[in-house]
């Protein structure tokens, strides 16, 4: 309700939703949205909405392995299917 109170006053919003495709999928959106107001009525609108879907996967990738890496006690070694390791990280014991 706040958000429709700031778009009435002219202020321009910016939010995040989830959407529904036509084939039932979800997606994650974010919208802009303002309206033009003249003689203090609304005559116009304008907005913006687009996918954040595969950013919000990122983010949840991204939040689990800092979870992965707080609940690390040890050090942790990652490598390629060849075996060639390209991450090592020490985990400190304080």
């Amino acid at each position: 309700m706040a958000d429709f109170k700031q778009v009435r006053s002219g202020k321009k919003i910016t939010a995040e939703t989830t959407m529904i495709d036509t084939r039932g999928k979800p997606h994650y959106v974010e919208f802009s949205a303002t309206v033009t107001i003249k003689g203090g009525e609304i005559v116009g609108s304008q907005g913006i909405v687009r996918d954040i879907t595969e950013r919000k996967k990122m983010e949840g990738q991204l939040q689990m392995q800092a979870q992965l890496l707080d609940a690390a006690s040890d050090s942790i070694l990652l490598h390629d299917l060849d075996g060639k390791f390209f991450l090592n990280i020490d985990v400190l014991i304080t």
